[in-house]
């Protein structure tokens, strides 16, 4: 009997895309636009497969829900690099505004008034909660926790006469 193999190679391949807008805080009205490709991290791509997995929670532990935070840093224009765990240099982070599915592509918002985040904005990031190992990092309102799921060079400057959108469009493809 004959065996015939057949090879077929796919991969889950998640891309991004940061569209950072400010706008003039009195008038509303656009003032800049910025927009970057990003890197997910690994941990990005071990959320995804956790979730691929069935494994999202774990004894009662708050379980992965999803991208919590999206945070800004600033200070001298950063590389983003695959085993990134959190910014070089953060400022501020915000809620997660909005996030809608649609197919396979996510968008995730987020919003920072006047008062936050002003600076030269080098880089961004998304965070989340989930395990690393046997340790959960839990994503809360302080910069820098949780886990970093993707990483973006960017060029804006905000000020307080600034407000700032921040859409993250990921797609799995």
């Amino acid at each position: 009997m004959n065996h015939l193999e057949t090879k077929i190679y796919e991969q889950i391949y998640p891309t991004g895309l940061w569209i950072v807008r400010t706008f003039d805080y009195l008038t509303g009205a656009l003032v800049g636009e910025y927009k970057s490709k990003n890197l997910v991290t690994t941990i990005g791509k071990q959320l995804v497969a956790r979730f691929l997995g069935g494994k999202v929670v774990s004894d009662g532990k708050p379980g992965l829900d999803g991208i919590q935070y999206v945070e800004v840093g600033i200070g001298s224009p950063v590389t983003p690099g695959i085993g990134d765990t959190q910014l070089v240099t953060p400022l501020d982070r915000t809620s997660v505004a909005a996030s809608t599915l649609s197919g396979t592509t996510v968008t995730i918002s987020g919003f920072f008034g006047r008062q936050q985040a002003n600076g030269v904005i080098t880089e961004g990031g998304l965070f989340g909660t989930g395990l690393v190992g046997a340790t959960w990092k839990i994503a809360t309102s302080t910069i820098n926790t949780g886990l970093l799921f993707n990483h973006a060079n960017l060029s804006i400057t905000k000020t307080d006469q600034l407000t700032m959108t921040v859409q993250t469009i990921i797609t799995v493809t």
